[in-house]
């Protein structure tokens, strides 16, 4: 049986059969000639009805009509393609904002985009091959065939792809804090040369599921076949995308695509606006491909609660409600600050500590009667947070007493392990099983806009091999050369209208220039941070600040610290033992890494005059600009 998106696509395939064969008809049918006016008299029983005039369609386009068409094509092609990431407690302008930056990002930078939704594909992809690995071992009922594959198929869709990207994307929160805080988000440096101010309001924790988690918590039990914590249905309806929308865009880049062949074909100039935005729409393109199963602009995640049978009894898993119970509100706000930041510099690989280990090491409280008058009761029953030990005291309390510290619930006995990770502060949040995160501010959206474009080139969160640094993980620099290599070929796509006509010769030398520039320029970047990992740094710089609330200048000044923390993290990772040689490493990095931003920001300015000039052009085009091929005018498009 086919689903929903196959008979979508059967649907748009048959709309663009008719739509192509109405068009070659009405064009067979058409004068090529000089335009006619047709004049029809209707009458009947004396009484004439009008004249019917009938007018050939003009011939060729214009001006305003090339600049619409481009602009409307690549405008409904990027909102409907960019699909963010749920941000947990987020306002309704922050989303705003944060889809308008990645948006700018994907006019700006489509490569990049398209190198992070081919990151979350692969990661979606990933994560529905564990949850089916992990659902192999499950008995067949009968034994038969039919039931076999009826059980194959459920495996297959039993959290599907739409499902898998929301995981991907941040869609299930596992736990939220009662705690809230005011302390702000600032680095050991920050704080010496800034007085950093607290938020403007105290914000809760919230721990929201990752990729990583998931296949964790899949694997301990946490997630049953048939009583899943989430629903197929709630997550489908989370999602905003219109595939009527997504038929529309398509359509529309097609007609923008089909003229132009059409155009090429018949000898006909193509505008150099037209030529940058089917190079844009390619790109779109693909961005469409990977990102077609995933949710579109949800608001808000979905809480689910993880629990599995541990014997006769039931076990809820929330990693926030841990804390509190053993650390006390006011304490665990500071222990989930900490665990909101991250340490930059080399990430090594995670070491979990196994759930049974655990609790097999967990402390037990002490075997001999204790005194509960001598001091509080939360001391007596946990000795190992440096309460006094009264074991000694051979006062037995009363038949009342011992059975008040019954019925008292007892906290856990061992100290939360945050993450379950015991390398966890050096770990990026994403690759963590949860992170810890509050509410982000409006400038610290557009941090956290880019780092969930930067985070998929440095090798996402699943990998074959997982357990590796994530500088020899398999994907992290092949990523950054295959983002090279699209970028070459974007370069090189547009080099193609190196001889074409230009308003004058001095456009036509930046046109030249810029091309050459959008290859060069991002080359050294590449290599170096191939080889220094420096976007590994800056991907977590970025999900740090993407927490803080600063006003403008403290965000100028924290910047600008950027450069020396992972400068310093570079440093660290030398282990040069000589003071001035550790010094000399780290100016060493502060000059590249300024480099590399200069390299970066010439890249920036050639597909900035790339854009422009594609607009400037269009006041001075050839002539056979505005002759179109007269099949063209009957494609619906706007």
């Amino acid at each position: 049986m086919m689903n929903r998106h196959s008979i979508y696509s059967v649907l748009a395939s048959i709309l663009g059969v008719i739509l192509m064969l109405s068009s070659i008809a009405a064009a067979q049918g058409e004068s090529t000639e000089e335009d006619t006016i047709v004049f029809v008299n209707i009458t009947h029983t004396d009484t004439t009805v009008g004249r019917m005039t009938f007018a050939a369609e003009p011939r060729g386009r214009g001006t305003v009509g090339i600049l619409l068409s481009c602009t409307i094509t690549f405008a409904f092609c990027i909102w409907t393609v960019v699909h963010p990431n749920v941000v947990a407690d987020s306002t309704v302008w922050s989303r705003i904002l944060y889809k308008a930056i990645l948006m700018v990002i994907a006019v700006i930078n489509p490569e990049g985009v398209v190198i992070s939704a081919y990151g979350q594909w692969r990661d979606a992809r990933r994560l529905n091959k564990e949850i089916e690995k992990y659902f192999e071992k499950l008995p067949v009922a009968d034994g038969s065939f039919e039931t076999a594959k009826k059980l194959r198929k459920k495996r297959r869709e039993w959290l599907g792809m739409n499902g898998a990207f929301f995981v991907v994307m941040g869609g299930f929160v596992i736990d939220t804090s009662k705690c809230t805080s005011w302390e702000n988000v600032a680095s050991e440096t920050m704080k010496k040369l800034v007085n950093v101010k607290q938020r403007k309001k105290d914000s809760r924790f919230t721990a929201t599921l990752t990729p990583a988690g998931f296949i964790r918590y899949l694997q301990e039990g946490y997630f049953d076949f048939d009583d899943p914590p989430f629903q197929r249905t709630q997550i489908a309806d989370k999602g905003k995308a219109s595939n009527i929308a997504k038929v529309l865009s398509a359509s529309q880049a097609a007609w923008l695509l089909l003229q132009s062949a059409a155009r090429w074909a018949a000898g006909l100039k193509l505008s150099l606006l037209e030529i940058h935005i089917i190079i844009q729409v390619l790109c779109t393109a693909l961005i469409f491909y990977f990102w077609w199963h995933k949710p579109l602009d949800v608001n808000e995640p979905i809480s689910i609660v993880l629990k599995k049978k541990v014997g006769e009894e039931e076990k809820i898993f929330r990693p926030i409600k841990e804390i509190e119970d053993y650390h006390g509100l006011e304490t665990a706000s500071a222990v989930l600050l900490d665990m909101e930041g991250v340490d930059i510099g080399r990430e090594p690989a995670p070491e979990y500590i196994d759930e049974v280990q655990d609790e097999e090491s967990a402390i037990e409280t002490p075997a001999q009667p204790v005194d509960t008058t001598a001091q509080p009761i939360q001391e007596t029953l946990h000795p190992s947070r440096g309460a006094h030990d009264s074991s000694s005291d051979t006062h037995v309390p009363s038949l009342d007493t011992r059975q008040s510290l019954i019925d008292i619930p007892k906290p856990p006995l061992r100290e939360p392990a945050p993450f379950h990770l015991k390398n966890w502060r050096t770990i990026h949040p994403l690759r963590r099983p949860y992170t810890i995160t509050r509410e982000p501010s409006m400038t610290g959206i557009k941090a956290r806009a880019l780092h969930d474009i930067i985070f998929y080139i440095t090798g996402g969160t699943i990998t074959k091999d997982s357990t590796a640094p994530p500088g020899k993980r398999s994907g992290s620099t092949r990523r950054m050369f295959i983002e090279g290599a699209f970028i070459g070929i974007i370069a090189g796509l547009h080099a193609l209208a190196w001889n074409v006509y230009f308003p004058t010769e001095y456009e036509r030398m930046a046109w030249r220039f810029s091309c050459i520039g959008m290859f060069a320029f991002p080359l050294l970047p590449i290599v170096v941070a191939s080889m220094v990992s420096y976007h590994d740094d800056l991907a977590k710089l970025l999900w740090w600040l993407h927490l803080a609330q600063y006003k403008r200048w403290e965000w100028t000044v924290h910047q600008l610290l950027c450069i020396y923390e992972i400068a310093d993290a570079q440093r660290k990772n030398s282990k040069t033992g000589k003071k001035g040689k550790g010094r000399l490493i780290l100016n060493l990095h502060i000059v590249l890494i300024v480099f590399v931003l200069l390299m970066l920001l010439g890249y920036l300015v050639c597909i900035t005059l790339i854009t422009v000039e594609s607009y400037a052009s269009i006041r001075d085009p050839p002539k056979t600009t505005f002759i179109t091929p007269r099949w063209s005018d009957y494609w619906p498009h706007i």
